[in-house]
């Protein structure tokens, strides 16, 4: 025990912020994985290709990249989503999220530098729609987020019921 308050000590971390931070990594997982489950839920419940159009008027991709990427994102968010909730797979599932947003974020810029209005990011599909402006601010906290989930050490959290906690301290 004296040696487990000495590594913590040694190491910076006190006991009342690393658990703390475990809490707060819960929460951030619930919370991300909850939007990203109704953005999912949201999208697959509409025709793909009102969706792809939403993807087109970026004018980032083409029209068969983005009927793809249409078809698949919804399910990305989902599988990623409810890995989060579970925390399964959490260091690779709050890496992908991380990601994701950034990849979100990138898009939502791109259309304030070159000047294009949307009415809605299409983040939500149909059901919700977010100014493009607002999303940006939402995707960099759900960035931030994500880091949290990334570095540390989970807490109820399957990975820890499978024995998978490489990369998460002892």
């Amino acid at each position: 025990m004296d040696h487990q308050i000495a590594e913590k000590r040694s190491s910076g971390e006190s006991s009342v912020s690393g658990i703390a931070f475990q809490f707060l990594s819960v929460l951030a997982r619930i919370f991300i994985g909850i939007i990203l489950i109704a953005a999912g839920v949201s999208k697959l419940a509409a025709p793909k290709e009102e969706f792809a159009l939403i993807i087109q008027a970026y004018n980032l991709v083409s029209p068969s990249t983005a009927l793809t990427a249409a078809t698949f994102l919804p399910w990305v968010e989902l599988f990623i989503g409810y890995s989060l909730l579970a925390g399964y797979a959490l260091r690779l599932a709050s890496l992908a999220s991380g990601v994701l947003f950034i990849v979100f974020d990138f898009a939502l810029l791109s259309l304030k530098v070159r000047g294009i209005e949307l009415p809605s990011c299409g983040c939500f599909g149909a059901s919700f729609h977010p100014e493009p402006k607002i999303m940006i601010g939402v995707d960099f906290f759900l960035i931030v987020l994500s880091l949290i989930v990334f570095k540390v050490r989970p807490i109820w959290a399957l990975d820890l019921w499978a024995g998978r906690r490489e990369n998460h301290g002892k």
